[in-house]
Order: structure tokens, then sequence, then C-alpha cells
């Protein structure tokens, strides 16, 4: 899975009216989609998902996840704050695995950027860093839980001169998998990737952010 990494990281904002329009934006979370041993192929806001069984879709507003039985292939496309299930699929030639993952949560890229960990939450371990915007960042990190090993994370940070990065949005993907890699689709668009291994079936999930006006 190949990562985008950025190299200026919060760096200070010239002009008021971007900040009022950084901080009008959220995180918003689509869906999730979950397959046993799945592929994936996307094409800027269009992702296919393949499975060898069951697809389960999750609602990105409630959490709750569903099953979509007898059906190996789900194909969606994002237009803004919304998707679409459509019909055909993108070719299975250009689907690949979800990527490395990250079993004993090792990647920390959070090392050489000291200001922007200090916006997310304690303890936390930098996966893939997103240049959204001038001014805007989008972070997949993974924090430590008492009930799992780690949870995946994704957030919105923006730069300010003086106090370094402030938090913008932050959001629960997933605290059932293990990182397996981010990605940028079309504008505004990410896709997270995880391993959410279940009793003897091994699924993978991908989970689709968009931003969204904020309420």
């Amino acid at each position: 899975m190949r990562r985008i990494h950025l190299i200026t990281v919060c760096v200070a904002v010239a002009a008021t009216a971007l900040h009022a329009q950084v901080a009008g934006v959220r995180l918003q979370k689509l869906l999730g989609i979950s397959a046993k041993n799945g592929l994936v192929a996307i094409d800027r806001n269009t992702l296919s998902v393949f499975a060898n069984g069951n697809l389960m879709v999750q609602d990105g507003a409630t959490g709750r996840w569903t099953f979509r039985w007898n059906t190996e292939t789900l194909t969606i496309k994002v237009d803004g704050t919304r998707w679409q299930e459509l019909p055909t699929p993108l070719p299975t030639g250009a689907a690949t695995g979800f990527g490395s993952c990250d079993p004993q949560n090792q990647i920390d890229q959070g090392v050489g950027y000291p200001r922007l960990r200090s916006a997310l939450r304690p303890g936390a371990k930098i996966k893939s860093i997103f240049s959204i915007e001038s001014q805007l960042t989008a972070v997949v990190y993974t924090t430590p839980s008492d009930d799992v090993p780690f949870v995946i994370r994704v957030a919105l940070v923006r730069g300010e001169p003086k106090t370094g990065c402030s938090l913008v949005d932050d959001d629960l993907a997933t605290e059932f998998g293990t990182y397996c890699g981010a990605r940028l689709g079309g504008p505004g668009v990410l896709y997270v990737f995880a391993d959410e291994p279940a009793g003897s079936s091994d699924s993978s999930a991908v989970y689709v952010y968009a931003l969204a006006p904020r309420k």
C-alpha cells in the first residue's frame, strides 16, 4: 500500500479567512466495508471491494453493521458526503490486498513532528499523514486502550503560528483491527484499511471518510 508523506506539517496560517474556512469542516465517516480475505480496487472516489465470502457494511452515522449475504463484490462512488452503490465493479486486475499491516503497533511517524503529536490524544502513534488543503492535515493514528491492544483513529489538524497544531476533528475508525494503511481518494476522501480477524476468519476492512461542513 503506497503511503503519501507530508513534507511540511503545521506551518503558520497566513490569513484569518483561512482559519475560518478550515475550522468550518469536520470528518464524516461515510461507511465501513468488511470482507473475508478481501481485495480492493480504487479509482479516486470509486471503491470496489472483493470478498471470498460474505460482505458486511457499516453505517457511518450509527456504527451498525449489516450483512450482505451471498455478496462477494461491492462497488461504491463517493460524491461529497454521500455515496452510492454502483452495479459494475472496477476491473479485478486492478485489485490488490490491503497492504502491509502493523500488528505490533510499531509504525510511528510522529517522532519528527512533536507539535503534530501534541494535538492528538495521549499515547498517539502516527501511522499516516496527508495534506488535505494548504493548512489542513489528515492524520491516521493509534492510541492504547484498556480493552484492546490499540484503536485506530482519524484526525483533522490545522497549523497555527503561536500554538503549533490544533485539533479540528477526531473520529474512531475502528477498535477491532490492525492498521493496514491509508490512502487519499479524490478531493476530501480518505480510505483507512484494517485487518480485523475474528475467530477462524480473517476479514479486511476499509473505512471511508469525507470532509463535511461543520454543523
